[in-house]
């Protein structure tokens, strides 16, 4: 995670409720993802925060990429939910989603 970001401590929590009972997926580091739902009861759970590859957006679809970290995804259909800087460098968190005008 670039020094600039901060996960907030919400974050933090729910990456711990997940491992505690085993709902991490994946053993190479950068590819690990936590399941949010129990995986024996949902197996295509939709929301995951994960531990993999931040560039998820095309080069050249960001005017600043540096602003917006992607942390899990909120869908099966690659919405996400992300990590923001707006113009004061003021951290919030934001869904990334794939339809139009999703993009909160």
């Amino acid at each position: 995670m670039p020094d600039h970001f901060t996960i907030p401590e919400e974050f933090l929590s729910l990456a711990d409720r997940c491992e505690a009972p085993g709902f991490v997926r994946g053993t190479a580091p950068g590819q690990q993802y936590a399941i949010i739902a129990d995986p024996d009861v949902h197996d295509t759970a939709d929301a995951k925060l994960f531990d993999g590859p931040r560039n998820l957006f095309p080069e050249g679809h960001l005017p600043d990429p540096e602003r917006l970290y992607a942390i899990g995804y909120t869908g099966g259909e690659g919405s996400t939910f992300c990590l923001w800087l707006d113009d004061d460098g003021v951290r919030h968190v934001v869904n990334h989603g794939s339809g139009p005008g999703s993009c909160l």
